[in-house]
């Protein structure tokens, strides 16, 4: 006789979701990107020179980030030069 503890088992493991944490959506080099629909972004990072980024509520961002840093803001165009990878994060 089988008691519930003893039934069959079932996998019901939650992904966890970490607080400050990202996925990468994509990766730009030597490309123009405009993310639409599930590849919405909510982060990025720039290494290099010879990009141009615009928010998705307006704005445009050709230069003076530091390469490397996270910055927390969707982005609506991405082009990015040979010389520059503009990667997005979710």
């Amino acid at each position: 006789m089988a008691t519930p503890v003893q039934g069959s088992f079932i996998d019901r493991t939650k992904n966890i979701e970490r607080p400050n944490s990202f996925k990468v959506v994509n990766s730009i080099n030597d490309a123009i990107y405009e993310p639409t629909g599930s590849n919405l972004n909510s982060a990025f990072t720039v290494s290099g020179e010879g990009y141009e980024l615009r928010g998705l509520d307006g704005g445009s961002i050709t230069g003076g980030l530091a390469s490397g840093s996270i910055y927390n803001l969707s982005l609506s165009y991405v082009s990015a030069s040979s010389l520059a990878t503009v990667n997005l994060f979710r």
